[in-house]
């Protein structure tokens, strides 16, 4: 019933809905963009909305670049996390980024007493769950829920608390961080801002809840550094063929002629790279660009 259901929404949603909103004259669909649509900051898009195209790759496979250009789709390598170990000045996240080391396997091999050497894919699997799930202060109930649900993965309560334990007791600044940021929202505070200066504040009648309070400094940077990167890329992007075409959180998606791949490649990255490094420094910013036929890949 679940899959039928998924089916249904997806057939009705993206196969019979987008189809409608393409343009007579371009055969295109041109959504409306919002620059601070989210209130971390990020962009939203509506009209129709392209931001949550379901991310399998059967139903990204069907948006197709135009002939003769393939798409460049450039994402920052765990930028949420190398935020994090800048906002918390945590020693162990900063020396592992520092030195390239794999920050999933070392969180696995922290929370499962297993030295790295042993870490199978499973393990590092696992190491992943956690490093997302934990930076924003979930319980080990939401974070058991959120391992089953998203990932697959069956943890028992007492594992997921006994992680969680482990991970805090191994990144202390993040303990530190989020220690800091409760204190304050059990003051009362009501604003928040990001390494970039931007700042959100709550109303007199709105108590922030504490999980918006940890989440905005880390959201809210990375949506202030890929609009910086975008604001980087726009007058050197128009000297060339390529175009923007999507904009989805970290990632930034452009149409680019063949003949051009490595050039637009070159500039796409230097630019994100740069509006990483103005705000991550000593933190190495690391963007992972695919060429790919579709945008299922």
């Amino acid at each position: 019933l679940l899959d039928y259901r998924s089916l249904s929404t997806r057939i009705s949603t993206f196969a019979e809905g987008l189809p409608q909103h393409i343009h007579p004259v371009t055969g295109r669909i041109h959504p409306n963009w919002f620059q601070i649509g989210a209130k971390s900051g990020r962009f939203s898009c509506r009209e129709p909305n392209l931001q949550n195209i379901p991310r399998d790759k059967a139903t990204r496979q069907c948006f197709k670049p135009a002939s003769g250009c393939v798409l460049l789709k450039a994402d920052y390598s765990q930028i949420e996390l190398r935020i994090m170990a800048k906002v918390s000045s945590d020693r162990l996240l900063i020396a592992a980024y520092s030195k390239g080391k794999d920050l999933h396997k070392l969180t696995a091999s922290l929370v499962l007493g297993k030295p790295l050497s042993d870490i199978n894919p499973e393990d590092r699997q696992l190491g992943k769950i956690i490093n997302f799930g934990l930076i924003y202060g979930m319980g080990a109930k939401k974070f058991k829920n959120l391992a089953q649900t998203e990932h697959g993965r069956t943890l028992s309560f007492k594992e997921a608390s006994q992680f969680r334990k482990r991970f805090f007791e191994s990144y202390a600044g993040i303990a530190e961080f989020h220690k800091n940021v409760r204190q304050n929202w059990l003051k009362g505070m009501r604003e928040s801002r990001t390494l970039g200066g931007r700042r959100r504040l709550w109303s007199k009648e709105t108590k922030p809840m504490l999980n918006e309070m940890l989440n905005n400094p880390i959201q809210g940077l990375s949506a202030d550094i890929t609009k910086l990167a975008l604001a980087k890329l726009f007058a050197p992007l128009n000297r060339t063929g390529a175009r923007l075409i999507c904009v989805i959180h970290d990632e930034i998606l452009l149409e680019c002629p063949i003949a051009e791949v490595e050039t637009v490649k070159t500039l796409l990255k230097r630019c994100m790279v740069w509006a990483g490094n103005k705000f991550l420094t000593p933190i190495p910013c690391e963007v992972e660009i695919q060429i790919i036929d579709s945008w299922g890949g």
